[in-house]
């Protein structure tokens, strides 16, 4: 554990290497979300997979996983303040529901005027605006439901590992000692 202090806004936040690696594990599992929508996209469309549509997928594993980050590092502030598992994970969804839906927004929008008008000149641009829409959607939608409900089963199930722990210590090593011959 390490705390670190953040300059020039006068709060410290404590981090572990497990901690992180947890929300980065978590965040990044949102990837498959994000390929469904991007595959439904393209097939009802009727293009086909192309290097435009692979470069779509590679932006939209980017954004679908910073979002689920965004999400676990604010579960993980919210536990390490001392907050129940229950009001983690429902008031961490409701606090984190604007910079999500903001942040996909925020690309949906730029990929609007790739997706209408005239198709001259926008044949390579617009596999990549169909798979990158088609997985914001996906992406956005289940992050809000898959995340939490995942972030909180195993949060549970380490709660419930630690308890048992406690419960039960192991029982004192016996050493065997070496005899004379």
């Amino acid at each position: 554990m390490s705390s670190r202090s953040v300059a020039g806004i006068g709060w410290t936040t404590t981090c572990c290497a497990s901690c992180c690696s947890r929300a980065s594990t978590l965040g990044g599992a949102v990837g498959n979300n994000a390929l469904v929508g991007g595959i439904v996209a393209l097939y009802l469309a009727g293009a086909n997979m192309s290097v435009a549509a692979v470069i779509g997928f590679i932006t939209l594993f980017g954004i679908a996983t910073r979002n689920g980050i965004i999400l676990v590092g604010h579960y993980n502030q919210l536990r390490l303040a001392g907050h129940p598992l229950d009001d983690v994970v429902l008031q961490g969804t409701l606090d984190r529901l604007v910079p999500v839906l903001m942040t996909a927004a925020t690309a949906a929008l730029g990929l609007v005027p790739l997706m209408f008008g005239s198709p001259v000149g926008k044949e390579l641009q617009l596999p990549l605006a169909q798979v990158v829409l088609g997985g914001l959607v996906t992406a956005t939608l289940l992050n809000m439901v898959v995340v939490p409900t995942v972030y909180y089963r195993v949060e549970q199930w380490r709660e419930r590992r630690v308890t048992e722990q406690s419960l039960f210590p192991p029982g004192p090593q016996v050493v065997p000692q070496p005899t004379a011959l």
